[in-house]
């Protein structure tokens, strides 16, 4: 609370760690103070609402100007009800328009349908600019549409931020490092270690206020994490997942390179509506690190978002609570993430693609889905570090005669590698992988930069570890390159 209250002991905050869980009895009502201390912490409470949502006085007067005039409105309408809207033409008679009326018709008789043309393009053209004008007014009614919206957003978001932070009896842990995190404004590393069934929603508030430059960061000036580098976010143990929506703010802030989380979910019930308003390749973030991304759909918006990234490293897998395969929604689909990297063709380093626990099980080992190869890795012209399934790195065929179209790695793989590891090796086409390798290997001049391979079979194969791969040892040897053959084992 004493950095929440001073800015200058604030500001010397460089790294932050938070970990929270439930609501639970912390904060300045649960240490036992007393009374003049409560009420003290209860003001300073009610001025961190108002600084955040701002003073409840402006709401009411806002609130007041807008009943007064709506009533306003109102009463115009209820008098131009009663005022007969043919009352505009008292000055003249009903005998005057008849006669303008038989005059308009004995001229348009007289015309001999002369006029015509012009009156129809008349006509055309009124209805041009009535329809231009019901364009505007819809596009005017969606626009206050949205404005109200947002205000009933915010006041259902203070109300919320009230019942945690005033009314309720026990203090929430999550509300009070929400406000410490509008005072930490030159952080440098931020971590976030989540253990709660119900979702940080009072900091995505926060965060999502920073990215969008509304209160309390709506004053002109730098951005209030101009200085934020790193992101971490992680869950517990058991059934927890972030939502990845949780994360998107930090793509819009000017200074993060580094985002790495665990259990991240990129689910479909819960639209990220900030990720839509991300603009392309204006985000300076570089490396991108997920150790389990439930319903992983590629991260399509933060790829896209990024303008210069140089590491991904993530591993798709499926909640342990996912009992009904969906081919759509739940598949990880490798050729959608090669077209959302194209971008990055000159400045990607490190690609690394691996399955969890639950997805090996459903995906791989009961063969509920098809695995697409990501394509050719050869336009990738600064790839180094690439680790990827087997049937991700090539199309393993389903008949065996069809294996002769398909090109060898050697003309699929960028020159500049470095590392390649192959993981979950299918046991029926070894002898095609480990002629690929022979070649690519022995052609040390088409691969100058390779110094390590590494070989992952399955967890379910069952000949020797290493075996099907002795032809290729004294080559690699030979070559100066560094080789490993190893079993694969779940991923927890």
């Amino acid at each position: 609370m004493r950095i929440c209250q001073d800015p200058s002991l604030a500001r010397q905050v460089r790294r932050l760690d938070l970990t929270w869980s439930a609501c639970e009895d912390w904060g300045p009502e649960s240490d036992g103070r007393d009374a003049d201390n409560k009420a003290a912490a209860a003001a300073f409470c009610q001025d961190a609402l108002d600084e955040i949502f701002g003073p409840k006085d402006e709401e009411d007067a806002e609130s007041e100007e807008d009943g007064e005039m709506r009533e306003g409105n109102d009463v115009k309408e209820k008098e131009d009800d009663e005022y007969p809207w043919w009352r505009i033409f008292e000055n003249r008679s009903y005998d005057e328009d008849e006669d303008d009326d038989e005059d308009e018709k004995e001229g348009e008789e007289e015309g001999e349908g002369g006029d015509e043309g012009e009156d129809e393009e008349e006509e055309e053209e009124e209805e041009e600019e009535e329809e231009e004008e019901d364009e505007e007014e819809e596009e005017d009614e969606e626009e206050e549409e949205e404005e109200e919206e947002e205000e009933d957003e915010e006041k259902k978001m203070r109300k919320e931020w009230e019942e945690h932070l005033i009314t309720s009896a026990g203090m929430c842990e999550e509300v009070w490092y929400s406000l410490l995190l509008v005072r930490l404004t030159c952080l440098q590393t931020i971590s976030f270690h989540h253990s709660s069934v119900r979702e940080p929603e009072l900091m995505r508030d926060v965060l999502v206020k920073a990215a969008r430059r509304q209160r309390p960061f709506h004053q002109e000036g730098p951005h209030p994490f101009a200085h934020l580098r790193e992101v971490l976010a992680e869950t517990g143990c058991g059934n927890d997942w972030i939502e990845s929506s949780f994360l998107t703010p930090f793509f819009t802030f000017p200074a993060v390179r580094t985002v790495t989380g665990t259990d991240i979910g990129e689910s479909h019930w819960n639209p990220d509506t900030l990720a839509r308003e991300l603009r392309p390749a204006s985000s300076p973030v570089r490396e991108i690190d997920f150790y389990r991304v439930l319903w992983c759909r590629g991260l399509q918006h933060w790829l896209a978002a990024c303008k210069e990234l140089v590491t991904i490293s993530i591993m798709p897998d499926l909640h342990r609570e996912d009992r009904v395969w969906d081919e759509e929604y739940l598949h990880f689909n490798m050729a959608e993430l090669r077209t959302a990297l194209l971008p990055f063709t000159g400045t990607l380093k490190t690609l690394r693609v691996r399955y969890g626990y639950n997805y090996n099980n459903v995906v791989v080992y009961e063969r509920r889905g098809h695995e697409r190869p990501f394509g050719s890795f050869r336009d990738f012209a600064a790839l180094e570090d690439l680790s990827v399934r087997h049937d991700h790195l090539v199309s393993i065929p389903e008949v065996e005669r069809r294996w002769a179209g398909r090109p060898p790695l050697s003309e699929t793989l960028p020159r500049s590698l470095a590392s390649l590891e192959i993981t979950d090796i299918v046991p029926g086409v070894r002898l095609e992988l480990l002629s690929d390798l022979l070649y690519l290997v022995r052609q040390s001049h088409l691969f100058p930069k390779l110094e390590q391979l590494v070989l992952v079979t399955r967890e379910d194969d069952e000949e020797q570890t290493g075996d099907a791969f002795n032809d290729l040892v004294p080559e690699c040897q030979a070559a100066g390159v560094s080789m490993t053959v190893k079993k694969g084992e779940f991923l927890v």
